[in-house]
């Protein structure tokens, strides 16, 4: 054994015979921001990614997902922020305030996306001044929220 594997297994011993708090969601909450603040993108998205997995029904994983979705935007990650977004909303799909956030969030993402030039560019900031796709960012916003707004009516519906 080593100091690593005793430490893992140590863990993984105290996780079991103790189970996670509501403090311990808001420790990995809180040092998730920090991490971000700090540009430390990679070690935020574990602890992001952690919440969500451990902690799913709490506030703070509804938050996670914005914060998780925007780490990966910010690795030029796109095609892993929508996945994020997408799985929110089904994961969460009984929440409909929360999933108007969602679709707002994923709508500005899809914009995003557009000025930048799709989901292969290497850009990591669109270039918005005088950007003829950014001009009808409105209209995206609001054909997007509609389109949403349709696919709830039909999961609704089924």
């Amino acid at each position: 054994y080593n100091k690593k594997g005793n430490t893992f297994l140590l863990s993984s011993i105290v996780s079991i015979a103790f189970p996670a708090t509501g403090e311990d969601v808001n420790i990995l909450f809180q040092s998730s921001q920090q991490l971000i603040k700090e540009k430390k993108y990679n070690e935020a998205i574990v602890q992001l990614e952690t919440i969500l997995k451990e902690f799913s029904e709490t506030s703070q994983a509804k938050e996670s997902v914005f914060l998780l979705a925007n780490s990966y935007i910010k690795l030029n990650l796109p095609d892993k922020a929508e996945e994020t977004y997408l799985k929110a909303i089904e994961q969460y799909k009984n929440d409909t305030a929360y999933i108007v956030n969602i679709h707002n969030a994923l709508a500005d993402f899809y914009v995003y996306i557009a000025c930048r030039g799709g989901k292969n560019s290497t850009s990591i900031n669109p270039v918005v001044n005088n950007c003829t796709r950014c001009l009808g960012k409105i209209l995206a916003k609001n054909m997007a929220l509609e389109f949403f707004t349709w696919i709830k009516y039909y999961w609704d519906a089924n």
